[in-house]
């Protein structure tokens, strides 16, 4: 199966699971039942995702598959999507922020969950990795981000469905 299959297979079985399952409409607030997940965050700042900044990418059979990590003021602002030689394709818009008791990563999947945010806190922190998760969505329940070396990261995206983990890696090379 090629890459591309592989990523629209991935697409699709994302799509089905985030349409049906837990959602969580409305507002960016994390739910107060997730308190319990948090790591210590007191002196942890943006900063410390700040080698995610930039422009991530992996080749597919149709052209580059790929993830854009922009510092904007509080927030660092993510896209992921792919692109050909004539036409790029947002299918995500991501934030990572901080709130007042933890550090959460939010996306917006392009025809998923309603086209509302889903909220992830924080669950694992070091200076090369971080984990962030919500164990009462279906679809996935963690999302983490590995530096591989300076331009290589790894993304993973991962959930236990029917008993069984069930998961989607991604290694994507920095942009030069």
């Amino acid at each position: 199966m090629s890459v591309r299959s592989c990523f629209l297979l991935v697409s699709f079985v994302c799509a089905a699971m985030f349409s049906c399952g837990s959602r969580q409409h409305g507002s960016v607030e994390a739910p107060a039942n997730m308190g319990d997940m948090l790591p210590d965050v007191k002196g942890r700042t943006l900063a410390d995702f700040g080698w995610m900044a930039g422009w991530w990418q992996t080749p597919v059979d149709s052209g580059m598959m790929f993830e854009e990590w922009t510092p904007i003021g509080d927030i660092l602002s993510g896209r992921a999507g792919e692109m050909d030689k004539t036409d790029t394709a947002i299918s995500e818009t991501i934030s990572i922020r901080l709130d007042d008791s933890a550090i959460l990563y939010i996306p917006v999947v392009k025809g998923q969950n309603g086209n509302e945010p889903v909220i992830f806190r924080l669950t694992y922190y070091s200076k090369d990795s971080f984990v962030f998760s919500n164990p009462h969505h279906d679809f996935p329940q963690t999302i983490s981000y590995h530096r591989l070396a300076t331009d290589t990261i790894a993304a993973r995206i991962a959930a236990m469905v029917d008993g069984q983990e069930k998961a989607a890696r991604f290694v994507m090379h920095r942009k030069q």
